[in-house]
């Protein structure tokens, strides 16, 4: 029964609705910063859409696609690339210490975890804690302007899109 009910969830066509924050931050970093995604779910590109969202992103990558996890440096390597950044001047948002902030780090770039939705309560230790911590997203744009004026942003919004 569980496989039936993770494929219905993932073959869902229905509309999803975005966290309230998350477009207005999208537009304000996308005249800035080039955006992308990593996600670890399936149908990375069809949520995106059902989330109103997929035209801020320049590249997004679903790690899945390619037989890869966030656990691994692929993904983000890959991102670094489509974006045509280095790790350094590059900023990781996500929301999952287990799995959004290990590669990142130890790649080079500065992370952001957002306090919120199921994984907000959820501690991170030495090997997957974030840089910084925020409580909601349309805290990025400050962030990053007081941190790195010029940085790609790859974003992750795969957990979002279940609230």
């Amino acid at each position: 029964l569980v496989p039936r009910l993770v494929a219905a969830y993932h073959d869902n066509s229905a509309a999803l609705v975005p966290f309230p924050d998350a477009e207005p931050t999208l537009e304000r970093l996308g005249r800035k910063y080039d955006l992308a995604v990593i996600t670890g779910g399936t149908n990375g590109e069809t949520k995106l859409e059902r989330l109103g969202l997929a035209d801020y992103f320049g590249a997004v990558i679903v790690a899945p696609a390619h037989g890869w996890s966030k656990r691994e440096p692929e993904p983000f390597e890959t991102a670094l690339t489509e974006l045509d950044a280095t790790p350094a001047e590059t900023t990781f948002v996500g929301d999952r210490p287990a799995v959004d902030f290990v590669q990142p780090t130890q790649l080079g770039m500065l992370t952001i975890r957002v306090l919120r939705g199921q994984y907000a309560t959820v501690e991170a230790n030495e090997a997957t804690e974030p840089n910084l911590e925020v409580d909601s997203l349309d805290a990025v744009p400050e962030v990053l302007r007081r941190r790195q004026p010029d940085t790609s942003v790859a974003n992750s919004v795969d957990r979002r899109d279940s609230e």
